[in-house]
């Protein structure tokens, strides 16, 4: 019996109860006696449970919808940060890579430099469990994702050393740069994702220093575009995720 129904039955129920009752303080009435008052009551509050309960499972029901719309809605949002473009960079190999041809792939992009002493190795080694992870599911082999690790600075990231740097992480980590650091396509690069590099000296020659830099992640989608940051706090297990 459906809700409507019930509501009804009850509605006509109690119109034949209350039109055969002409004394609200009696309970007899020509033949009717108390037992069967008693039972007509215990019907009726029947009716009311059934009822109420038949309301409250559609309003869970309704409740549960609408969560299941709302995890979903999550679950498609993206960032809506002005973040990547189209780019251009060097290999390791001195070869021209661009944002073109990883058309389809999904892609991590990640600025530092190889003399980095924690944050850089910190995120690659995150990044290379992270990929382990990966290809130890069972659909591993439908995922297509590309590792980058583009350094900010070229003057003492020869490709030789960079390409050193990186052998001691995942070998699929591709590294990136360009001729130097004033080269317009590293630094447009760095512009279209919003990386922040500044140099710190060390003495006053200038010839040694650091960088402090921005240091995310970048998710980037099949079609070139930003679908999650990845930060410093989360965890190679919280990456493959």
């Amino acid at each position: 019996m459906s809700k409507e129904d019930l509501e009804t039955a009850h509605k006509k129920f109690t119109e034949d109860l209350m039109s055969n009752t002409e004394d609200a303080h009696s309970f007899e009435r020509d033949g009717i006696k108390a037992p069967h008052i008693v039972g007509a009551g215990l019907i009726a509050l029947m009716f009311g449970f059934a009822f109420t309960y038949l309301q409250m499972r559609s309003s869970t029901s309704q409740e549960n919808e609408a969560a299941k719309d709302d995890y979903y809605s999550v679950l498609e949002k993206r960032p809506t940060v002005d973040i990547g473009g189209e780019w251009t960079l060097l290999d390791t190999e001195g070869n021209q890579l661009s944002s073109k041809d990883l058309r389809g792939t999904y892609y991590v992009m990640y600025f530092g430099f190889a003399r980095c002493p924690d944050i850089c190795p910190n995120f690659l080694a995150r990044m290379s469990q992270a990929l382990r992870i990966l290809r130890q599911m069972p659909d591993s082999r439908y995922i297509r994702l590309k590792v980058l690790f583009v350094s900010i600075d070229p003057e003492r990231d020869s490709p030789r050393n960079l390409k050193k740097f990186l052998d001691f992480f995942d070998p699929v980590i591709i590294g990136l740069s360009a001729r130097s650091s004033d080269d317009f396509m590293l630094k447009e690069c760095m512009s279209k994702f919003k990386v922040y590099a500044n140099r710190i000296y060390i003495n006053d020659k200038k010839s040694e220093y650091m960088i402090d830099h921005t240091s995310l992640g970048y998710l980037m989608d099949d079609q070139n575009r930003l679908a999650m940051i990845i930060g410093p706090n989360l965890t190679g297990e919280q990456i493959a995720k």
